[in-house]
């Protein structure tokens, strides 16, 4: 298959028809398991709670992964629903927490691009949820 384009600036609902929802999800699931990866690094360099820190810390890319598809398509509509000050506020946090993961995804599709089916995936994406369209 054709690698998709991802939709880099605002999507519309008149775009939902073109998105290439296999490769959108495969991708959401792949940064969310990369983020899940980043935010458990960086917790673990923390200080030192009790024992039982671990299987948290090892079980949060995939609880994140689990997670990356349905949240970021809830906050993408509610960005595109609610009041402008709001729906940004929201689209703002959780690209925080999801685009911490980026570059390992872009390395993975640069090394392995049928991986991804992903064509022009930048460095660091600050949404959400990055909708793949179909190729033109």
């Amino acid at each position: 298959m054709a690698h998709g384009r991802p939709v880099q600036d605002s999507l519309t609902l008149a775009d939902l028809g073109r998105v290439y929802w296999p490769s959108t999800a495969k991708l959401a699931i792949c940064r969310g398991l990369c983020a899940g990866l980043v935010w458990a690094s960086i917790m673990s360099m923390g200080p030192a709670q009790a024992s039982h820190v671990e299987l948290p810390l090892i079980s949060m890319p995939f609880i994140w992964a689990f997670l990356a598809v349905p949240m970021g398509l809830i906050l993408q509509l509610a960005g595109m629903i609610l009041p402008a000050v709001i729906g940004t506020w929201l689209m703002l946090l959780a690209a925080l927490f999801v685009s911490t993961g980026d570059p390992l995804v872009y390395v993975i599709n640069r090394f392995w691009p049928s991986a991804m089916n992903v064509a022009d995936f930048r460095l660091f994406n600050f949404q959400p949820m990055i909708f793949v369209l179909l190729p033109d």
